[in-house]
């Protein structure tokens, strides 16, 4: 396997996750392929639990994140706000002092803002060494990393711990939810899980959506995000961008028509007001020109009994001599 990295065979791919509210691109999960030119494509189910066995599946993450880091640069050197993307750690990262020291190394090379990764830890880890992991999970979240619980529901699931964890986000396991989705009280299990993280101040994704039918359910129980076949698959970093851009640029026109929209709707309320405020100078002019008019007719009377006046009196006088 390090020969394998050394030459190029590993690569990042990126999964789109899904706002329900929204239906654009709001983030996406980081994954490894491995494409062998001896072997072709090896399933991640293949080779994960080997780089877990010998210990390499360290290296195989702090790829993945240089990769995402040098991704997220490239975004934003062209003007480009990143989604955040969550990226995979291995329990085995605990076993290393350094694991904090060698995160921040690699998302400072390339001037990332921490919020914009998202450290992904399955919930079994939890089994394992629970008081160090919260202990590192806290120093993350102080740095300013999110963080998510992946696979919840996968069988060690304690609705109890979350209350304790430092995360961000919380994923319902696929097979979890897809094993539940056919009965009423699976139904209730989802939508409690969705209350009390969302009342937790946490987010909640859903994996291994397929159906239309999983989509409404998720939106109705106000889920906030998916990943899965019924959106997108995972793809190259490539064409994840094509996709990205076009959703970037469908969400530029809808603000831009609904801005025109609400530009119309003040035009047309201004005309509105300035046609009322017109009606209203004529009807004030006209009531004024009706006040005037006795006024004037009474001068004009005036003004003939003043003339008679003057002229009875400037008549000469008849003498008789």
């Amino acid at each position: 396997m390090p020969g394998a990295l050394q030459r190029h065979e590993f690569q990042c791919y990126l999964q789109p996750k899904y706002g329900l509210r929204s239906r654009n691109i709001e983030g996406a999960e980081a994954l490894i392929r491995w494409n062998s030119p001896d072997f072709g494509f090896i399933s991640p189910g293949d080779f994960i639990p080997i780089a877990e066995k010998n210990g390499f599946v360290v290296e195989l993450d702090f790829f993945i994140l240089e990769e995402v880091c040098r991704c997220m640069r490239r975004w934003i050197d062209d003007g480009k706000k990143p989604v955040v993307i969550s990226v995979n750690q291995s329990r085995l990262h605990l076993n290393y002092d350094d694991y904090i020291w060698r995160l921040r190394e690699i998302v400072d090379k390339y001037d990332i803002p921490y919020e914009y990764i998202e450290l992904e830890l399955t919930e079994s880890v939890f089994t394992e060494n629970a008081e160090k992991l919260l202990k590192i999970m806290h120093k993350l979240h102080e740095i300013g990393f999110k963080l998510s619980l992946d696979d919840f529901g996968s069988g060690y699931s304690s609705l109890n711990m979350l209350k304790d964890m430092p995360v961000d986000v919380v994923k319902i396991d696929k097979e979890f939810f897809s094993d539940t989705m056919n009965t009423q009280k699976g139904r209730a299990v989802i939508s409690t899980v969705v209350d009390l993280a969302n009342n937790l101040d946490m987010d909640v994704i859903s994996e291994g959506v397929e159906t239309r039918e999983q989509v409404e359910f998720l939106t109705e129980i106000h889920c906030a995000m998916v990943q899965g076949y019924y959106f997108a698959k995972p793809m190259p970093i490539a064409d994840f961008e094509k996709l990205w851009y076009s959703d970037l640029e469908d969400i530029r026109r809808k603000k831009e028509r609904a801005a025109a929209q609400q530009q119309a709707r003040l035009d047309a309320h201004s005309a509105e007001h300035s046609g009322n405020a017109a009606d209203k100078a004529d009807s004030e002019q006209t009531e004024q020109g009706g006040q005037d008019a006795p006024a004037e007719a009474e001068d004009t009377s005036a003004e003939a009994k003043e003339t008679e006046k003057n002229d009875g009196s400037d008549e000469p006088a008849v003498t008789t001599e």
